[in-house]
């Protein structure tokens, strides 16, 4: 085969509505048909692989071009690799249906008793929790209720905060001491 009957002869655009995979609402998806040089219709093909092409701006260039003459549901013109208009065959008369995408087969849906096929963590109830996020968060509350109560020298409002700071650090802290080891 040539270089030139590996390449379609044009491309275009089919729009269509499908549901959204996340909320289920309706919303427009395009999908690509070729048409190669012996006459049949490829549909569902992907643009960039079809019209051979490697570079970011040459990708973008050719679904601008088909993308802008694609309608907002069906089938669009055809159009070369250079994004010209070309003389396609119509629909229906190389019995071809809509190009559509092919839907995927549905997955069967999992019972709440089935086991998940991944191995996802399961929650340990004798597990203990890391500490390290209420140390960090006490000491950081300690800072900040110091340096609060240094700076306004004991006067104002944001004394008052450095004062909650100071106890609520104080509490984040003490919880950190084992239940053994408490005197109070």
């Amino acid at each position: 085969m040539s270089r030139e009957t590996e390449r379609p002869v044009a491309v275009r655009a089919v729009a269509f509505m499908a549901r959204s995979w996340w909320g289920g609402r309706p919303h427009r998806r395009v999908s690509y048909d070729a048409w190669w040089p012996d006459g049949r219709i490829e549909n569902g093909v992907g643009l960039a692989s079809v019209l051979d092409l490697r570079h970011p701006a040459d990708i973008a260039d050719a679904e601008t071009a088909v993308h802008g003459r694609c309608p907002e549901i069906g089938p669009g013109e055809w159009c070369d690799r250079w994004g010209r208009v070309v003389d396609g065959p119509v629909d229906g008369s190389a019995g071809v249906s809509s190009s559509r995408r092919q839907q995927r087969p549905r997955r069967p849906r999992r019972l709440m008793s089935q086991r998940r096929e991944f191995d996802a963590p399961r929650y340990d109830p004798t597990k203990q929790p890391s500490r390290t996020g209420r140390l960090v968060a006490g000491l950081v509350a300690l800072v900040v209720g110091v340096v609060l109560l240094v700076t306004t020298s004991g006067d104002g409002p944001l004394a008052l905060v450095g004062v909650l700071s100071v106890f609520s650090s104080v509490g984040l802290l003490a919880g950190l001491v084992p239940r053994q080891r408490r005197w109070w």
